[in-house]
């Protein structure tokens, strides 16, 4: 969840997730579905989201498992907050790279290094999670 001056941004768990954007200023809190995830192809489950400091760009990460604990690739992604948004993936975890972070559980930002920083619930050198960082400039 994530909140800049009058909206909230939030994801939610219907189907393969979604991200919302609910608007506290208005009777009864208008919501809009900024991205609604489908299987498999642009990620699934949302878990973590984070809003840039220009308020204009949503960094998340999706957790790889459905509700049934099925394994499916994770990813960064982010989306630009325009009239009509634009989700785009920055980077999908690869489950078959031995020790690279896998399930993403959290991201923050780091402004100064214009990256994010995150953790994993495993991969690692032990299996036992990791914290990995991603440059947004490549």
């Amino acid at each position: 969840m994530s909140k800049d001056g009058n909206k909230l941004y939030a994801t939610s768990t219907d189907n393969y997730g979604s991200v919302l954007q609910i608007e506290l200023n208005k009777p009864n809190y208008p919501t809009t579905v900024l991205h609604r995830f489908t299987r498999n192809t642009q990620g699934q489950h949302p878990i973590d989201l984070i809003l840039s400091q220009d308020g204009r760009t949503l960094f998340g990460v999706t957790s790889g498992l459905d509700s049934k604990h099925y394994h499916y690739p994770a990813n960064i992604f982010k989306i630009s907050l325009t009239d009509e948004p634009v989700y785009s993936i920055l980077y999908i975890f690869d489950e078959n790279l031995q020790h690279t972070p896998r399930w993403p559980r959290k991201i923050t930002l780091n402004t100064h290094e214009d990256s994010l920083y995150g953790i994993s619930e495993y991969g690692g050198k032990y299996g036992n999670g990791t914290l990995f960082k991603f440059y947004l400039k490549r």
